[in-house]
């Protein structure tokens, strides 16, 4: 019955990989780039350069980044977790957050159209050069156990960009998804390959928009970019994704390669809600110990579907996990995302886990043009 079991959860991942198509749509208001894992990205991943497809999946985030990692959870019985909101934001976000309330203010005080681009030019010069970006997200439950694993999420994503030279104008992006996610994995070939796969149906609104001089003449702040202008719809989507174990240096290594293919097809929504763009994403790790740390050695090449520079797509980071300490278990990272610095560190005292990361993404429009320094810290309750 297992057997069969398996075959028909092969037979229909292929499936749905073949219904949809693997060439993501083009073509966007505006240059803000997307965030992967498009729902769910976590402190621990950011910490070491967000490289985590390969990750023996040992907490509730993993199924966020590979599916097949459910196949990793523990089968002694049920493990539920609740989490406080993750927060993620970058230097420079809550200054512009009130300058914009302050841009609105004065434009309606404005009295003539003049006054209104002159109000306008001055806060698009006084932030030109600057990408603000503010994300939280919250598993507000999720339960997991061998080859089984889901519950309900939100997140949260918000980004105002100054980057354009020529003429006074900013790009706005946002986005909130709430729902719930299913999934499932399977080993095969003694346990070398694991192959899984998650479904999430979404509630899903935002808006991306570029506002400019003659938008703010015939428009105020609040009817382009306000909560009453955000598109809204509900959706479903499919992740899959796989792991192999190498045949070569298991006990010393343990090699593994990751492959992915997050929202198949593009995860569409009624009411012309904002789509979550199709990711393909292939990565490998190895996890040696040494004396009694144990080390998690990742990397990821992402977007591989899309037109990017190679850099960009690059993700490597180390994870060294220390003994107990004082019923504290604590682990450091660091790594490289998009050619970025990044760093994390968090502390475990059953069942409370805190998780802390800095590091620097990209924001302009090639490879290593303009770095962003984020923070992001998350707590989380197992049981």
């Amino acid at each position: 019955m297992i057997k069969l079991v398996k075959k028909i959860f092969v037979l229909s991942i292929i499936i749905l990989v073949l219904s949809f198509s693997l060439i993501a749509r083009a073509g966007k208001p505006t240059g803000i780039s997307d965030d992967f894992p498009a729902l769910m990205r976590g402190v621990r991943p950011l910490g070491m350069g967000n490289a985590f497809t390969a990750m023996p999946g040992t907490d509730a985030i993993a199924q966020f980044y590979n599916p097949a990692a459910i196949n990793d959870y523990d089968d002694s019985g049920i493990i539920y977790s609740i989490g406080m909101p993750m927060i993620e934001y970058g230097d420079n976000f809550w200054g512009i957050i009130k300058d914009l309330f302050q841009l609105r203010d004065d434009l309606k005080g404005s009295a003539s159209s003049s006054q209104k681009i002159d109000i306008f030019s001055a806060f698009t010069q006084s932030h030109l050069g600057e990408f603000n970006t503010f994300n939280t997200a919250m598993p507000m439950f999720h339960v997991r156990t061998k080859n089984y694993a889901g519950g309900l999420v939100v997140d949260s994503r918000f980004v105002i960009s100054l980057r354009n030279q020529a003429f006074p104008n900013f790009d706005f992006k946002t986005s909130t998804s709430t729902g719930g996610i299913f999934g499932s994995a399977y080993s095969f070939f003694d346990d070398a390959l694991q192959v899984g796969a998650n479904l999430k149906v979404l509630y899903r609104m935002g808006l991306e928009q570029q506002v400019t001089t003659t938008d703010i003449l015939v428009s105020n702040i609040k009817d382009l970019v306000g909560f009453g202008a955000w598109q809204k719809g509900i959706g479903a989507g499919v992740d899959v994704g796989s792991k192999y174990k190498l045949p070569i240096l298991e006990d010393a290594l343990a090699p593994t390669l990751s492959f992915t293919v997050q929202d198949i097809g593009n995860t569409r929504f009624t009411g012309d809600a904002p789509e979550l763009p199709m990711s393909v994403t292939v990565g490998g790790g190895i996890f040696p110990e040494i004396g009694f740390v144990k080390l998690a050695v990742l990397a990821d090449f992402r977007e591989l579907n899309r037109g990017m520079a190679f850099l960009n797509k690059f993700h490597f980071g180390v994870e060294a996990k220390f003994p107990e300490v004082i019923k504290t278990n604590f682990s450091l990272r660091a790594g490289c995302n998009q050619g970025y610095p990044a760093a994390g560190l968090s502390a475990e005292w059953a069942p409370v886990t805190l998780n802390f990361a800095f590091y620097a993404e990209e924001a302009g429009m090639y490879d290593h043009s303009k770095a962003t320094y984020r923070y992001a810290t998350g707590l989380s309750f197992d049981f």
